[in-house]
């Protein structure tokens, strides 16, 4: 539903999905809310799978380095964040970042390098029943 939400208020968006399974819910939810134009859904593991919903069979790995440029990065990627973050080669406008401190990317180390990529993070909100949280930075 992010990418949704996203689409409805982007030129286009693009998202990453291990799992082939919500490769074709993120398609289909796309089309239920009238913004598969703006979406597109590619099948591939972003950095190193730590915890992924559903078989990831045949997804390619998309090294950080080789994502494409955005204005706004989402990131719940079960635990890859800091891998992530400390590989990006762009820098976005705005960043939103589920830290899964269960999977070795605890708020601490997350909020760390969100700070150290010079983003002023303008809000935090606990997620998952307390154990996760979302970040949101702005680039300085």
């Amino acid at each position: 539903m992010t990418a949704v939400h996203a689409a409805r208020n982007a030129r286009q968006v693009s998202v990453f999905e291990a799992s082939e399974e919500h490769v074709e819910i993120t398609r289909n939810a796309a089309r239920r809310n009238n913004v598969a134009g703006r979406i597109n859904v590619y099948h591939g593991l972003v950095g190193p799978e730590m915890r992924v919903h559903g078989p990831t069979a045949n997804a390619p790995v998309i090294e950080p380095e080789d994502l494409p440029s955005a204005n706004v990065l989402e990131m719940d990627i079960e635990g890859a964040e800091l891998h992530v973050l400390e590989n990006l080669q762009f820098r976005p406008r705005v960043m939103i970042v589920e830290s899964h401190p269960q999977l070795k990317s605890p708020d601490s180390a997350v909020r760390s390098a969100i700070e150290r990529l010079d983003y002023q993070i303008e809000s935090t909100e606990q997620m998952g029943g307390g154990d996760n949280s979302l970040f949101v930075a702005r680039r300085q």
